[in-house]
Formats: C-alpha cells, sequence, structure tokens
C-alpha cells in the first residue's frame, strides 16, 4: 500500500497544480482530504434542496392560511344597516332588479355596498329545493329558493332562533295552489367558484317568521 501510494506521488510531482498542493504533500491525505470536499459539497447541495423544499411547503401554508382566513372573515358579514332605496315605501322588487341594484356578480373577496342591507323581495318558492331539519336533519343550515318569472334565483337562509315557524309557513302556502311569497331579509354577500374563477354573490339572510308572507 505504502509502494502504491509513493508510486501515485512520483506520478502526480510533475503535475503543475497551480500551488494549490505542495509537492511535498502525502498523496493519501490529498485524497481524503478531496473526498472531504466532495462529501460536504454535495451534502450542502442536499441542505440548499431542502431548504427550498421547505420554503416552497411553506409558501403554499401560508396561500392557502390566508385564503381560509378570508373565508372565515368575510366581508360580508357585516351589520344590518337600514333598507335599500328602491325598497322605501315597503317596495317589494324581483329577484332579477335585486341583483341589478345590487352589482353583482361582483370581485371576489371584496364586500358588495348593498351587503348589511335590507331588501323586500318577491318570487315563488322553488319547493323542490326546500331545505329544513324536517327533512333534512343532517344539514348544518336552514333554507330555500325565491325564484322570479325571469327564473332567476336567490338563496334565503333561516337564521331565527326557531326556524320552524318559516318552514311552516311555506308548507301551508303550498296548498290550493302557488302563492307570490314575499320575504324581507338582509343582503349577506359570498364568495362562490364560477368556472376557473371566482365571483362575489349575495343570499338574504332571513331572521324572523314575521319577515315571510304569502299572497
Amino acid at each position: 500500500m505504502f509502494q502504491g501510494l509513493q508510486g501515485i506521488k512520483k506520478c502526480v510531482a510533475g503535475i503543475d497544480l497551480a500551488g494549490y498542493i505542495p509537492l511535498d504533500f502525502p498523496i493519501s491525505r490529498f485524497i481524503s482530504k478531496q473526498y472531504t470536499i466532495f462529501t460536504l459539497r454535495k451534502l450542502s447541495y442536499s441542505v440548499i434542496s431542502l431548504k427550498v423544499v421547505i420554503r416552497n411547503v411553506m409558501m403554499q401554508f401560508i396561500l392557502w392560511s390566508l385564503l381560509l382566513l378570508s373565508m372565515v372573515l368575510s366581508p360580508g358579514e357585516v351589520a344590518p344597516r337600514g333598507i335599500i332605496k328602491v325598497c322605501l315605501s315597503d317596495t317589494y322588487i324581483n329577484v332579477s332588479k335585486l341583483y341589478e341594484y345590487c352589482q353583482v356578480p361582483g370581485e371576489c373577496g371584496k364586500a358588495l355596498e348593498s351587503e348589511g342591507l335590507t331588501a323586500l323581495v318577491s318570487g315563488t318558492v322553488d319547493y323542490n329545493n326546500v331545505f329544513e331539519h324536517g327533512r333534512y336533519p343532517q344539514l348544518p343550515y336552514e333554507k330555500f329558493f325565491l325564484m322570479d318569472a325571469e327564473g332567476k334565483t336567490v338563496e334565503v337562509l333561516a337564521v331565527s332562533s326557531d326556524n320552524r315557524p318559516i318552514f311552516r309557513k311555506i308548507s301551508d302556502a303550498r296548498k290550493g295552489g302557488l302563492k307570490q311569497a314575499f320575504v324581507k331579509g338582509i343582503i349577506r354577500g359570498m364568495d362562490a367558484p364560477v368556472m376557473v374563477t371566482c365571483r362575489r354573490w349575495i343570499r338574504l339572510e332571513l331572521r324572523d317568521a314575521e319577515d315571510v308572507s304569502f299572497k
């Protein structure tokens, strides 16, 4: 082994190493040093790659956290603050007029000016889309949809302390023919996916059975 190393040393003795390695430097130490440098470089590249992966994961975590936070802290949850102008003097409008006034769909994540205001909307109940705990106890909400003659619909979310009188009214109104429904509700905003994008829509929040009637 010693003779082999001496032979290698003699071979490299005439090579110009540009002053990096003294000619009397033991070749065994040189090989060991080069291997150590290679290993450290490889380890350094691995650490850098790991840092990049961790950074990317953290960025995705932050982005998803912000998205979820924006959904929880939706700008649509504002306090009731009066009635919209077109409904003054107890004037009921249809769903199409409501959408036109509120200028929906709007920009995703941005509250509409009409959010928090009260609207008076008339239409017919879509009885194919009535969801109350009497029939669907597993649902975390109770709601129905109001439809106008133009086919436009708006979601009405029942949020009273006891929603049973609301849905009892809706069920009783179906007897003897379809009747016109009149709903007084607070406009709430919600972000909804549309194809590959997102838009701001609205729904009505119904807080009392006295705020829905039929004629």
